[in-house]
């Protein structure tokens, strides 16, 4: 006899060429595994019941003669042997780094196998895959999708046939990409600077850093804004460096930078101011100009520049303008 009947109880059938005996007797020798008759021992159809979820050995049964047959007493071995059903679990779902080679499955079980091995729903491979404990390499579309199925299937230890699976889901985690945004230019009399264009994702915290002595005001968010020092005004410029920290498992952190430049203001000098002969009918002008993207002059009167939007240039004066004198 050979079952997968685990612990239960196994009906036994025996039966006597003659009809005619006196008492029946079963004995049981182990060869590996524990059980015993439990019912029915003084019959063709006792009940043995293992006491260990695996093994088997030799049942004996034993009769006496009887009307004078006594001395007598033929006994028949049967083998029997059981097992219990093939059972795994591939344990709980896995989350790896996006940049990871290789992960390690770990958490798998079986019970009652006699052999096992994994497969994917994606593309990657195993090493190790015939064992609770493998190593899986995603290929480069398991990461794309974001995540795959790892399945481990369990064959059955005899005399249990059939094999029985289990799943899990492994996700990789993505590293965090950030971008600063671009450079800025700020005027060096704003005492504060909103700093845009930041963006960031797969990240679990924010931080802002600078090259100069400046201070940040809600520096852990994508919108801070940064207050220069006066040493940052005097040296016409700092970097911002913006750090997006790792979600777990993933542990390398990413950075980008920007340039914040301070414009100084523009000034002008018309020259100061001169007295001319009314006859003289074209004054020169010697202006200067500093941190100006362009320059023009204007007049109170109703004369006309050679060229306004020139610092040197020269200006006559209108009959008007040199009867007002």
């Amino acid at each position: 006899i050979a079952t997968c009947s685990g612990n239960n109880p196994i009906d036994v059938t025996a039966s006597s060429g003659s009809g005619s005996y006196g008492n029946i007797s079963w004995t049981y020798v182990a060869s590996s595994g524990t059980g015993s008759v439990t019912s029915g021992g003084a019959t063709l159809y006792p009940e043995f019941t293992p006491t260990s979820a695996n093994g088997g050995g030799s049942l004996t049964v034993t009769v006496t003669g009887i009307y004078g047959c006594t001395g007598v007493n033929p006994s028949d071995d049967l083998l029997i042997s059981w097992g219990t059903a093939v059972a795994v679990n591939a344990g709980s779902n896995q989350t790896s780094c996006a940049t990871a080679t290789t992960v390690s499955i770990a958490g798998a079980t079986a019970t009652n196998y006699s052999s096992v091995n994994w497969t994917t729903s994606g593309t990657g491979t195993f090493v190790n895959g015939n064992t609770l404990t493998p190593d899986y390499q995603p290929s480069n579309a398991d990461v794309s999708a974001g995540s795959v199925t790892l399945t481990i299937t369990a064959n059955a230890a005899s005399p249990c046939t059939g094999s029985s699976t289990s799943g899990k889901t492994l996700t990789f985690q993505p590293v965090p990409v950030v971008n600063a945004g671009a450079n800025q230019v700020s005027c060096s009399n704003v005492l504060s600077v909103s700093i845009t264009g930041a963006t960031a994702s797969n990240y679990t915290a924010l931080s802002w850093a600078t090259s100069g002595t400046g201070t940040f005001t809600n520096g852990t968010t994508l919108t801070p804004t940064y207050n220069p020092s006066v040493a940052d005004l005097s040296v016409g410029s700092v970097t911002l460096t913006l750090t997006a920290n790792a979600i777990s498992p993933c542990t390398s952190n990413s950075t980008s930078n920007k340039t914040i430049s301070f414009q100084n203001t523009p000034t002008a000098n018309s020259g100061g101011n001169q007295q001319v002969c009314s006859s003289i009918g074209v004054v020169s002008l010697n202006g200067t100009s500093t941190n100006t993207s362009s320059t023009i002059w204007t007049t109170s009167g109703t004369g006309t520049f050679a060229d306004a939007t020139a610092p040197v240039t020269s200006y006559t004066p209108s009959i008007a303008d040199l009867a007002s004198g």
